[in-house]
């Protein structure tokens, strides 16, 4: 049994002068969705990886991601798009604008879907921050109570009979997937979205590091 990656790609999210979409941005000189495909592949629990991009950018994403490995199709393409050979037990999703995400992340959500095949694994971390509850008007209403605020990361793990049984009801929303019904792991800070010009500048920091 294998378990196939899926990293998505859309346009919008953190932007170069460029134009080009989000994962397509650098970060100490590799873009985006370079370094979570190359994640993914080094994380030695992951086989094989479909790179998802809209069709306007799909030539663009085959000549940027040459690996071995690695398959770019066009997340528009309805059916097509979900065959994969019949050994797939997993599908690690992960979103492309989360770079510095690490390969024991990977590890740790596969292990736990191995465990329980009929619901989806997410990483998350608890909110840390102070979080005010705000009326239109800006006056302050409250203080939410976090202690049961976590935030969703990305990979995540989806059993493939999960999958199927979503293709056969007619309706795969991946976002709705990974918001569903789900058990958690740990998640890690090093996988934070990169969305904006902050974002993008600490993770060129980090990287330094790394």
């Amino acid at each position: 049994m294998s378990v196939l990656g899926l990293v998505l790609v859309t346009s919008d999210g953190a932007e170069s002068n460029s134009g080009l979409p989000g994962a397509f941005v650098h970060v100490a000189g590799v873009p985006l969705v370079v370094r979570a495909v190359r994640m993914l592949l080094s994380s030695g629990a992951v086989d094989r990886v479909i790179l998802a991009v809209p069709k306007s950018e799909l030539e663009k994403s085959r000549e940027i991601v040459e690996f071995e490995r690695v398959d770019v199709r066009c997340c528009d393409d309805g059916s097509d798009f979900w065959s994969w050979p019949d050994d797939v037990r997993t599908v690690v999703v992960h979103e492309a604008r989360r770079p510095l995400a690490p390969p024991g992340l990977v590890a740790a959500v596969v292990e736990a879907a191995a465990a329980d095949d009929q619901r989806v694994i997410v990483p998350v971390l608890p909110v840390s921050d102070t979080i005010k509850e705000v009326d239109g008007a800006g006056v302050v209403l409250g203080t939410v109570d976090r202690s049961r605020l976590w935030v969703r990361q990305t990979p995540a793990a989806i059993p493939v009979e999960v999958l199927r049984r979503a293709l056969a009801e007619g309706a795969c929303d991946l976002a709705a997937l990974l918001d569903a019904a789900t058990l958690t792991v740990p998640g890690d800070p090093l996988a934070f979205e990169v969305r904006t010009p902050w974002d993008l500048e600490l993770a060129e920091l980090l990287l330094v590091d790394l």
